[in-house]
């Protein structure tokens, strides 16, 4: 005999409009995570706009779309390769030493 579960009541998360305005709410009340919360915004938008212009930049150069190929396997596959190795190194340090270091690598490059 099977019972039907109610999609409310399991353990998943639900992405209905109540944990939406949770959501806003967490970013209304607590100011510091508002702040980090739009610094990565801010930061994301750059991201983006540096790529739409390293595409641009790549496709003119060469004339080809394999070039933006093989800058995207040069960007995401390190990522992919180095990520379990990273989250081994992640558990050894202190998340904000993690996050500054991450951020003065990201800025210098």
């Amino acid at each position: 005999m099977s019972t039907k579960k109610d999609p409310e009541s399991s353990g998943s998360p639900s992405y209905s409009a109540g944990h939406f305005s949770s959501y806003l709410l967490l970013l209304r009340r607590n100011r510091n995570y508002r702040r980090y919360w739009l610094s990565g915004c801010i930061s994301q938008i750059g991201d983006w706009f540096n790529y739409i212009a390293i595409f641009v930049l790549l496709s003119r150069l060469t004339g080809s779309g394999q070039a933006v190929s093989w800058f995207l396997i040069a960007k995401y596959l390190p990522p992919a390769v180095l990520g379990p190795v990273a989250g081994v190194i992640a558990d050894k340090f202190s998340r904000k030493k993690i996050l500054v270091t991450c951020d003065l690598i990201k800025a210098s490059t």
